[in-house]
């Protein structure tokens, strides 16, 4: 994963399972945009279409080590992904929490490593 900033936005660049993801956010406001997971459920329920839902993301500095993502899901489905990227020397930790029924399961739960 990589985070990266410009003035009042910045992005979240990671892979997973679905591969490379890009999600864009605000810093210390909110930035509409789209959620970069295509396998949720459309409008119907079991119907996959492939595409990625709609979404208002925000970020802020907390301390001078903690930076957390707040991610609202604004689409035929409502959720919320909050995100806290934690940097101690070379380490960082991630803690991430969701809001959600049948979705945003793979972000859930906490992941440590190293900064490059």
């Amino acid at each position: 994963m990589r985070l990266a900033f410009n003035v009042d936005q910045g992005t979240w660049a990671y892979t997973n399972g679905q591969g490379d993801n890009v999600l864009q956010f605000g810093i210390g406001r909110m930035l509409a945009g789209k959620f970069p997971q295509r396998n949720y459920f459309g409008a119907q329920i079991g119907s996959i279409p492939g595409i990625e839902y709609d979404c208002l993301a925000s970020a802020a500095w907390i301390d001078e080590q903690t930076f957390n993502l707040e991610v609202y899901i604004t689409d035929n489905y409502l959720g919320g992904l909050r995100i806290s990227f934690v940097f101690k020397g070379e380490e960082i930790g991630v803690f991430m929490t969701k809001q959600a029924e049948w979705f945003l399961d793979e972000y859930n739960g906490f992941a440590g490593g190293k900064r490059l």
